[in-house]
């Protein structure tokens, strides 16, 4: 039962994630709220503070998932340099919009 339980939290992470990535694409970070993302995703406000603090803790969390499947992607094939390399270079392309700040 635990283990069905982890995966679904872990798939309504993945849902408020990818409405936030939607809005993202249409507006600034700073200019997103909770409710939008939650109004997006079909989910009640509350949903979100069940899984995340507040819209930065979504934000690492979501730049956490994707550095580890881009590095999963990877594994065997690269040295751990050219891995961090290929990461970082997707971190400048996603956060060209935001700011360290917005993240901290």
């Amino acid at each position: 039962m635990k283990h069905k339980s982890y995966e679904s939290s872990y798939a309504t992470k993945q849902v408020i994630c990818a409405s936030l990535k939607k809005l993202m694409a249409q507006k600034p970070l700073e200019k997103i709220t909770i409710s939008e993302i939650m109004d997006d995703c079909g989910m009640v406000r509350q949903h979100f503070y069940y899984h995340f603090e507040d819209i930065y803790d979504l934000v690492r969390w979501m730049f956490q998932e994707e550095a580890v499947s881009l590095l999963k992607r990877q594994e065997g094939a690269l040295l751990w340099q050219e891995g961090l390399l290929q990461l970082f270079q997707y971190l400048q392309e996603k956060i060209t919009p935001m700011t360290w700040e917005d993240i901290d």
